[in-house]
């Protein structure tokens, strides 16, 4: 809930009962990058600019709040195709982390995982 940032998916409510967390998140218009890519088929070099452009943002973001997402993939990301505005969801895996410290687990969707995280050599 302490993460602001615009083209994050907003956490407005937590419950939670003896078995169970929920999570009531604002909603998100538009469709998954995953879709959207496989759609168009081909994306344009000032569209894949634009994208981009706000995830490398929202990364930096998370960094300067000492969270890692740890999986960054386009199914979770939604877009709306119409403006090409992105935000990330998706925080399931995420960590906080301390600059002095690695992060060790090895955790994210398999077909996306880097190939040093895979060797554990990172």
């Amino acid at each position: 809930k302490s993460i602001d940032h615009p083209d994050i998916v907003k956490i407005l409510e937590i419950y939670r009962d003896p078995k169970k967390l929920y999570l009531v998140m604002e909603l998100v218009k538009g469709e998954e990058l995953f879709d959207y890519i496989l759609r168009k088929e081909r994306l344009q070099e000032e569209e894949t600019r634009k994208i981009i452009r706000q995830l490398v943002k929202i990364v930096k973001y998370l960094n300067s709040v000492n969270i890692a997402h740890r999986d960054l993939k386009p199914e979770n990301i939604m877009i709306n195709p119409k403006t090409l505005k992105i935000k990330l969801l998706d925080f399931g895996l995420s960590s906080y982390f301390e600059e002095s410290k690695n992060l060790v687990s090895p955790v994210g969707t398999p077909y996306y995982v880097a190939p040093e995280v895979l060797r554990g050599s990172y």
